[in-house]
């Protein structure tokens, strides 16, 4: 039983307000400001229990939910997501659901999986396709250009390329 000296507040959905009391001469004694955030002292014992993880903390930001803290991978990112969705599904909620913002962190080290070819190749094949990129810059007499050769020697073939260029 509630005495005449205590006041009882049922929220019905989340959100914020404020109470007015008054007392008997109808002065303002008291301005109260009141807000109802979804139940996140819960949420993270959940995930601390179900994902065996401790260091994701669960705050509220007006009508959204934040999760927040350090996990091992990107796989608990995800199931702490999903459990936190599932929390707040629109079934429990109404039709008032809220957003829930990622903020955790993924702490140690990251890997990469790389795909990588490994050729090998004989040493007389090598020998066989080797190519010489020896370069000689020479000037031309004749025009201020400049001029690359480039020869390309293997026991089948020899080809010389040569190409100009305008400097200004």
């Amino acid at each position: 039983m509630i005495s005449p000296k205590e006041i009882q507040l049922v929220p019905k959905a989340i959100g914020s307000t404020n109470v007015v009391l008054w007392n008997r001469a109808d002065q303002v004694q008291a301005v109260l400001d009141v807000s109802v955030t979804a139940p996140h002292a819960q949420l993270e014992r959940d995930i601390a229990r179900i994902l065996g993880i401790s260091g994701v903390q669960v705050d509220g930001a007006g009508s959204s939910v934040v999760l927040r803290g350090e996990v091992p991978n990107a796989l608990l990112v995800e199931q702490a997501l999903d459990l936190a969705r599932a929390y707040f599904s629109p079934a429990k909620q109404g039709d008032e659901t809220p957003e829930v913002i990622n903020l955790l962190r993924v702490g140690g080290h990251q890997q990469v999986m790389l795909e990588v070819v490994v050729a090998e190749m004989s040493r007389a094949l090598g020998r066989e396709i080797a190519t010489n990129f020896s370069a000689a810059i020479e000037r031309a007499t004749e025009s201020p250009s400049r001029s690359w050769a480039f020869s390309t020697d293997s026991p089948r073939s020899t080809t010389t390329t040569a190409a100009r260029t305008r400097s200004s």
